[in-house]
């Protein structure tokens, strides 16, 4: 029976190691006070509770639902704002929603997943589609997303099937898949103009190399420079990339150091969070905390970190932290305040709207959204 006590301490422990690999003690805003402000933002925006989608200036929970998602697995997993801000795209019960601010909702495609799903599944002969690959047009008419097939990758192929191919979905004629460009083994693409695409593309060789696509013919580049693409078929385009950033991958850096605010750590352990109103005093300090491997943390995650339309208000996801949910801090007086747990919001993060975007395409580089300046997060 001592044993059996003794086993049992042990898994109890270990559990709460994975559970709780910080030291959540130690790790807390010093001389925590939240506020009730209500905030209000210059422009709409599209966030979630829970698996809810709201659409406001304001986050609220009295606000009316836009999309809810099913009781068991009904999770927002996904969700993809319009550049102009009126539509979204969701991933919710593996399925693909189009929702747009009056209220309408529409289902665009079933059987959707992202990279993890396509790794672990291993039946063939399954058509589904990539929400990571997801993007919209720069005048928010068409969505375009990978379809692929459940097959085992080859060399040949990579991490993709042979008749992996781009497609696109028209928003006034939903129920049509078009086929875009076939044979598409890509990671990364983005557009010039109205009719030319460009993508990354993996050689039989493992090389990577770039391509475009213009009115369907596709030919490798040959050289770009000051936004012209030179192609081997001789080709030339000429005009500004536009892509958008995935919202699933880390961008709190971005969306932060964009409108001026940032956290510096200082001695003992201790993060400031400064504002672009006042660079010098912060907002508040947080007491940082390591976890069992030794590596520093404050808790505030390097995904979900937002900056609402305006600039004014931050959305800071935190964890471990004395707070209940998320921080919502107000830049220009210093208040924060609580939202409810798994508070998100969603915001269009493209090459138009965002000043520090880098353009760079070649074997080992891509375009790409970075921050005015490195953050501790």
């Amino acid at each position: 029976m001592k044993h059996v006590g003794i086993t049992s301490t042990l898994i109890v422990l270990l559990l709460v190691a994975i559970m709780f690999p910080f030291d959540t003690v130690a790790q807390h805003i010093i001389n925590y006070k939240p506020s009730s402000y209500v905030e209000l933002t210059d422009k709409p925006f599209f966030y979630s509770i829970g698996k809810t989608l709201r659409y406001g200036r304001t986050i609220s929970e009295s606000s009316p639902v836009l999309f809810k998602g099913a009781f068991f697995k009904g999770d927002l997993v996904y969700v993809c704002v319009s550049p102009d801000n009126k539509k979204a795209a969701i991933v919710s019960g593996s399925k693909l929603y189009l929702v747009q601010t009056t209220g309408q909702v529409r289902l665009l495609l079933e059987k959707v997943c992202g990279q993890f799903y396509k790794i672990r599944q291993k039946e063939a002969g399954e058509v589904f589609y990539d929400y990571d690959s997801l993007q919209w047009d720069v005048e928010s008419k068409s969505i375009y997303i990978v379809r692929d097939k459940k097959k085992v990758p080859t060399a040949q192929h990579c991490w993709r099937s042979p008749d992996v191919a781009l497609v696109r979905i028209d928003i006034d004629s939903p129920t049509k898949i078009v086929e875009v460009i076939k044979d598409f083994n890509s990671l990364n693409y983005f557009f010039i103009g109205n009719d030319t695409i460009c993508f990354n593309y993996a050689l039989d060789n493992g090389d990577v190399i770039w391509k475009c696509s213009r009115n369907g013919d596709v030919s490798p580049v040959i050289s770009h420079q000051n936004g012209q693409m030179v192609l081997e078929n001789g080709i030339v385009t000429q005009g500004n990339p536009f892509l958008s950033y995935n919202p699933n991958v880390y961008e709190s850096a971005i969306w932060l150091s964009n409108y001026g605010f940032s956290l510096k750590r200082s001695a003992n352990d201790i993060s400031d969070f400064f504002s672009k109103s006042d660079s010098k005093k912060p907002i508040f300090k947080i007491q940082g905390a390591h976890t069992f491997k030794g590596n520093y943390t404050n808790g505030i995650l390097q995904n979900g970190c937002k900056v609402l339309p305006g600039g004014r208000y931050a959305l800071l996801n935190v964890v471990y932290h004395n707070c209940k949910g998320q921080l919502l801090v107000d830049g220009l007086t210093g208040k924060y305040r609580e939202l409810p747990a798994k508070t998100r919001v969603y915001l269009n993060l493209n090459s138009l709207n965002y000043e520090h975007f880098k353009f760079d395409i070649g074997p080992t580089t891509k375009p790409e959204f970075v921050p005015a300046y490195d953050e501790n997060i």
